[in-house]
């Protein structure tokens, strides 16, 4: 089974399942059906994918162009859910905001929490089996209660973000997250200080671009 999802980042290490936030039934459908290679009937036990092959496309160190919002945050906490054709799995990090640097598409006043989506995760399947499949072609898993700078596309009706790049920022250095910066031969930001990555990624926010 195989995808194309600009940016993402599969979440492969055993997550633990915590008291998610209640969403109108209505998000959580929009939620549940984020990832396209998820979607369609349900299958059975013996067809369920073990192994997901996404392909990344290949973008600037920085994408300002392609996103609408660039924060800096650190991952809070995570749940992780099944697609109710038990298709595949999901995962949702709550942000812990430290900075916006630019948001053309704010978010509304709901009351519901604006995560993060990730492709895949550790999870029980109706039937009680796990389920942890194997996404390949992704980056680096971010990790909660690391710092992140996120590159972002907002998802009104999923209330949710959708990741376009990450860039860690652990002790005071700048390290690369998708598969096309980690084996990028001449980086300008990897393993040097994320101080410049933030300067230059504020010195790009007016190229951030609103929803259609």
């Amino acid at each position: 089974m195989k995808a194309s999802w600009i940016g993402i980042v599969a979440l492969l290490s055993l997550v633990s399942l915590v008291s998610a936030q209640p969403v109108p039934a209505s998000v959580r459908l929009h939620r549940d059906g984020h990832f396209p290679m998820f979607q369609g009937p349900p299958l059975p036990d013996n067809m369920i994918p073990g192994v997901v092959a996404v392909s990344v496309r290949r973008m600037e160190e920085l994408p300002a162009s392609e996103c609408d919002t660039i924060l800096v945050a650190t991952i809070e906490r995570q749940r992780t859910f099944v697609t109710p054709n038990q298709r595949g799995v999901y995962t949702e990090f709550d942000l812990a905001i430290e900075e916006v640097i630019s948001e053309k598409s704010p978010a509304e006043s709901s009351g519901v929490s604006r995560p993060l989506l990730y492709l895949g995760g550790s999870a029980t399947l109706a039937n009680g089996k796990p389920f942890t499949p194997v996404i390949d072609g992704l980056g680096r898993t971010p990790e909660p209660g690391q710092r992140y700078l996120f590159f972002l596309r907002t998802r009104k009706a999923a209330h949710a973000y959708q990741l376009v790049k990450a860039w860690e920022m652990k002790n005071g250095l700048a390290q690369p997250m998708s598969p096309d910066d980690i084996h990028r031969s001449n980086s300008a930001y990897a393993g040097l200080p994320a101080a410049r990555l933030l300067e230059d990624a504020r010195r790009l926010r007016a190229q951030t671009n609103p929803l259609p």
